[in-house]
């Protein structure tokens, strides 16, 4: 999981989000009571084959399981 926030953005700010095959958003808001079971859902997630953003190694090469 990965949590971003964003305190301001120019006019022309855009976001773009890419997401492994089998796998969507799952966009949180900041509820404290459900943060447990939300980091236990991000810990179960698989590690991608590839990188959603290159499709190539990318970051994937330095992705580990959670632990």
């Amino acid at each position: 999981g990965t949590g971003h926030r964003n305190l301001a953005q120019s006019a022309d700010f855009s976001i773009v989000g890419a997401y492994p095959p089998g796998q969507s958003p799952d966009l949180q808001r900041g509820d404290v009571a459900a943060y447990p079971g939300l980091l236990t859902r991000a810990r179960s997630l698989p590690c991608p084959e590839k990188d959603p953003v290159s499709d190539g190694g990318g970051v994937v090469t330095l992705w580990q399981p959670a632990k």
